[in-house]
């Protein structure tokens, strides 16, 4: 999780990055790379490493244009994560622990990504979605759920509530709140089970994480092909109240004329 400096030195690379500078634009984008893998690889794209690197280029390119709209941090992670989600399904199966995983839905893919990847809180992972934490948390555990082969209803039954919990004592909750959630949900199988399958399978889960990151190297190739890429890169930029109005909105008014992404680019 970026702590609150590592915020406000990225929200003044913005500002610079705003105004044409490119090289503050690459320290601005270059922490969400392992992102950007993750969730490309739960997509269909564990093994094309070029692909991936492929699509996070057209995506980072797509975010520089419309960087005149984007004021926040959060701006920057919503904008990464609609782009995301216009990618088409990559050919590979999810592979982990010699087991292939279901299809995901795409916002159970990115919560998934977000919170047990690459820690962000339920805060920043709800504001990238544009949703209330609790509708986040929900995401979270119906993906936790998937992965782990439980069945998780949506309605609110006395199981699938003590499920909810369970998931959130996981993440984010006090020591106190935990314990209290931990002897309310003790005696329901149902959670326990819930509970006992996703501790075993998160360490496969943060297997795959390590495996469909970049090495370093990869890393700085990305952003010296993005660098000089950038240079034939022209920025949108929107109408003064087009503007403002954007900025009262977290920015998604610069996706409307972004290019729809495709997996064949």
């Amino acid at each position: 999780m970026m702590t609150s400096s590592q915020r406000r030195f990225l929200r003044a690379q913005i500002r610079r990055a705003r105004k044409g500078d490119q090289q503050s634009f690459l320290i601005v984008v270059e922490p969400y790379l392992d992102f950007l893998s993750e969730y490309l690889s739960l997509s269909g794209y564990a093994e094309r490493p070029e692909k991936r690197q492929e699509i996070i280029k057209n995506i980072l390119r797509q975010t520089w244009r419309t960087l005149p709209f984007l004021h926040r941090v959060s701006d920057i992670e919503r904008v990464l994560t609609q782009l995301l989600f216009q990618v088409e399904d990559g050919p590979d199966p999810i592979l982990i622990n010699n087991t292939y995983l279901p299809k995901l839905e795409v916002p159970e893919r990115f919560a998934l990504v977000a919170q047990d990847l690459e820690d962000w809180g339920y805060h920043w992972g709800s504001m990238a979605l544009r949703k209330d934490a609790s509708t986040f948390g929900k995401t979270l555990c119906e993906a936790r759920c998937h992965l782990v082969g439980i069945y998780h209803a949506s309605k609110e039954n006395k199981a699938s509530v003590n499920v909810q919990r369970s998931s959130e004592a996981l993440d984010l909750l006090s020591q106190q709140t935990r314990r209290k959630i931990k002897h309310h949900c003790c005696q329901d199988s149902f959670a326990s089970k819930f509970k006992a399958r996703w501790l075993e399978f998160r360490g496969h889960f943060i297997e795959f994480r390590q495996e469909v990151r970049f090495e370093e190297f990869e890393k700085q190739n990305i952003l010296s092909d993005l660098r000089n890429q950038l240079r034939h890169e022209e920025m949108n930029h929107p109408p003064f109240i087009k503007k403002l109005a954007t900025f009262l909105a977290y920015g998604d008014q610069g996706l409307e004329n972004s290019t729809a992404l495709s997996s064949k680019v």
